[in-house]
């Protein structure tokens, strides 16, 4: 099975964003693969997963652990603007 996932954010800190995710893309399960691109105000996250039936879960719950990483920045862009 394989399961992509692509999220698209419009924000002004998209690039302060993905360097502080990339960080956080190292250790990836087997099977579990991330990209990110920023351009023209727009983030793009695209993950790749590829295994059995399980792998449908964990693609979903980093996705939403991207999704809160991805709030929490935003709040504190906010913050500091």
């Amino acid at each position: 099975m394989i399961v992509e996932i692509e999220l698209e954010i419009n924000t002004i800190h998209g690039d302060e964003m993905r360097r502080s995710l990339e960080v956080d893309n190292i250790d990836f399960p087997k099977g579990l693969s991330m990209e990110m691109d920023y351009q023209e105000g727009k983030l793009k996250i695209r993950l790749k997963c590829e295994g059995g039936p399980k792998i449908l879960l964990t693609c979903r719950n980093t996705a939403d652990e991207i999704l809160e990483q991805i709030k929490s920045l935003e709040e504190v862009f906010e913050r500091l603007r």
